[in-house]
């Protein structure tokens, strides 16, 4: 386009014609114009708290958990709060969507995430908040009062919890009108926590609980800083037909029950190591689908649901 438009510029200056030459003038005073670097007036960013100039001096990398925890909502602030501290930060956008370990962690969704009900597992956020943030290693929590408040009622659940404890895992460095920071402290005794694993279908919601169904097998993954027995409570139901459903710990089986398509509260005594330990359920009989059974059009292969997963520590 640049070359015609030089063409068509030397046919003007050539011509003959009244105009031509004034044309070629115009023409070259135009892309003067288009070109001339004069400042332009951009928007003017608002101010952000000076906590962040003092971040900005911490060592890098120094993580940040923005509360709420929800990139898909109102995360422009943490990322202008960024330009200025330049520190990670949990939240923020991507042109494309990519596997998040810390997504299947529970206890990030439950502390902001707009629209999300509580996933399979029941956890006590504030009593496991330092043993989580320690684990994924941010340094710092920063509540975002004014967000926090337009959260709307019933989703983000952990929130207001996990602000009203704060001062049981994080030291008080600052807070204005906005945000209120604190220092996460390290933790003298680390608390078990779940990641969800793989094998599960998405989340559903039913009789007021989150639940989830898996086809043949699926695992959730338990963090855990030292040697302890624990009792790993939870309830299940099986689809269609009562089904035998089976409990690997690192890959050795533990436990084996029957479920009918009643929810059956389940029970079993595990020895964790200090590690990240695994725990799988596998259905023993083929799955069947709804659609196949004439039952739904849902052609998913299910086997057994579950639901209200809960560790207990045991002395």
């Amino acid at each position: 386009m640049a070359v015609l438009a030089a063409y068509g510029f030397a046919a003007l200056w050539t011509s003959r014609g009244r105009w031509a030459r004034g044309a070629g003038v115009a023409a070259a005073l135009l892309v003067a114009f288009e070109f001339w670097p004069a400042p332009i007036q951009m928007a003017v960013l608002p101010p952000v708290p000076t906590f962040y100039e003092q971040l900005a001096a911490e060592p890098y990398p120094t993580p940040v958990l923005d509360v709420p925890a929800n990139w898909r909502w109102r995360a422009d602030p943490y990322l202008l709060n960024q330009m200025t501290h330049g520190q990670p930060i949990f939240a923020g956008h991507l042109s494309r969507d990519y596997p998040y370990p810390l997504l299947e962690t529970p206890f990030f969704r439950e502390i902001g995430w707009i629209g999300y009900f509580s996933d399979i597992v029941d956890q006590d956020v504030p009593r496991i908040a330092g043993s989580v943030l320690s684990h994924y290693g941010f340094r710092y929590v920063v509540f975002h009062k004014n967000l926090l408040a337009e959260l709307p009622a019933g989703p983000a659940p952990a929130a207001a919890p996990l602000l009203a404890s704060a001062a049981q895992f994080g030291e008080p460095v600052y807070e204005d009108e906005l945000i209120a920071a604190f220092r996460v402290r390290t933790v003298a005794e680390p608390q078990p926590f779940f990641e969800i694993g793989d094998g599960w279908y998405p989340r559903e919601a039913a009789d007021g609980h989150a639940m989830r169904w898996l086809r043949d097998r699926a695992a959730l993954r338990i963090v855990n800083a030292r040697e302890r027995p624990v009792k790993l409570r939870f309830e299940a139901t099986a689809f269609a037909r009562n089904r035998a459903i089976a409990m690997l710990l690192d890959g050795t089986e533990i436990a084996r029950w029957s479920v009918d398509t009643r929810w059956t509260p389940l029970a079993v005594d595990l020895q964790l190591p200090g590690q990240i330990s695994v725990v799988e359920l596998r259905a023993i009989e083929p799955p069947d689908s709804p659609a196949a059974l004439g039952v739904s059009a849902d052609a998913r292969p299910l086997s057994v649901a579950v639901r209200s997963v809960r560790l207990q520590l045991t002395p």
